[in-house]
Order: structure tokens, then C-alpha cells, then sequence
């Protein structure tokens, strides 16, 4: 008969290493524009290492993480790590359970840079009104924002109404995609 495949202890430093490995590699390019890595079963102890290696990729335009795990831990990494990057056009945290720390994480950044931001995906993720609220108010300066996906997220009738209040203030109300 077969034997089960083993998923003991053995397996996590392999896993570790191979993520060491890629790590490593993503902080020596140093000149990454774009990294795409939906589903990937990636939790926050890999999205915090991911955060620390696009640190030393300052060119990067594009980050697409969707449908990964980052918990409000690897929400807060990230947001550090938007801290330091000024070219990033198009976010994709969608899916990835930010929550309501790690978004309002990813405000403060917001507040501070990224001008040329184009795209901001966060839905699904765990978001609630109040740290919604401070994500809208965020965007108030970003003049090339094209899209703001919030949906999925744990507003109510009276959040999606003053989301919406506060980016139709700002002169950005077609930015907001759905609020189901």
C-alpha cells in the first residue's frame, strides 16, 4: 500500500530555505518594477520577508499579492515598505485579509507618498468602516488615481455612504468601484 506523503517538520525548512532563497534574490536585483504573485498561499511571515526585499527595489511600479494571507502583521510590513517605494502605480492587496490595522497601516503610507498610485486594491480583506473611512480619506491627494476597490468588506449601508461622501468631497467619487 502507499505510504501518506510526509508534511512533518522536515518539510518547513525546506520551505524556509526556498523562501530565503527567493528573498535574497528579490532584495539583490534592486531594480524589480513589477512582481506578481496571486495565490500563492503566501502567510505574513512571507509577505513581512517580501516587504523587506521590495525595500531594496525602489523602482517598483507594480505589486500584485492578491488572494494571499497577510494578516495585519504583513499588512503593517507592507505598508512600511510603500513607505520607501515613490513609483508604485498599481496595488493588488485584494483578498489578502489586511484588515482594519493593516489598512489603516497602508493609509498612513498613502498619506505620505505614492503620487503616482493609479490602482488601489483592497478588497475582501477584512476591512472595517472606520479604518475604511481613513483609507478613503488617504487618496485625497493622489491626482492619478484611477481605481479604488473596496468592496466585500465590512462597511455597512451607512459606511459605503460616507466613503463615498468623502471621496465625492475630494472630486473622486468615479474612482470607487463597488461597495457590495
Amino acid at each position: 500500500s502507499p505510504k501518506p506523503v510526509d508534511t512533518g517538520p522536515e518539510y518547513i525548512p525546506i520551505f524556509f530555505s526556498i523562501f530565503t532563497f527567493i528573498w535574497v534574490c528579490l532584495q539583490l536585483i534592486g531594480t524589480l518594477e513589477e512582481v506578481h504573485m496571486p495565490q500563492n498561499g503566501i502567510t505574513h511571515p512571507g509577505i513581512t520577508a517580501l516587504a523587506e526585499a521590495f525595500k531594496s527595489n525602489p523602482l517598483m511600479k507594480v505589486i500584485n499579492l492578491n488572494d494571499n494571507t497577510f494578516t495585519d502583521k504583513g499588512g503593517i510590513a507592507m505598508a512600511e515598505a510603500l513607505k520607501t517605494l515613490r513609483q508604485v502605480e498599481h496595488i493588488n492587496f485584494g483578498d489578502c485579509l489586511v484588515r482594519s490595522k493593516g489598512a489603516l497601516a497602508i493609509a498612513s503610507a498613502l498619506k505620505g507618498g505614492l503620487h503616482k498610485l493609479k490602482e488601489l486594491n483592497l478588497s475582501f480583506c477584512e476591512i472595517k468602516r472606520d479604518a475604511a473611512l481613513t483609507l478613503a480619506e488617504s487618496v485625497e491627494d493622489k491626482s492619478e488615481l484611477e481605481r479604488l476597490d473596496l468592496n466585500g468588506n465590512n462597511f455597512g449601508e451607512e459606511g459605503c455612504e460616507h466613503i463615498q461622501e468623502i471621496l465625492d468631497g475630494f472630486n473622486m467619487a468615479s474612482v470607487l468601484g463597488s461597495l457590495r
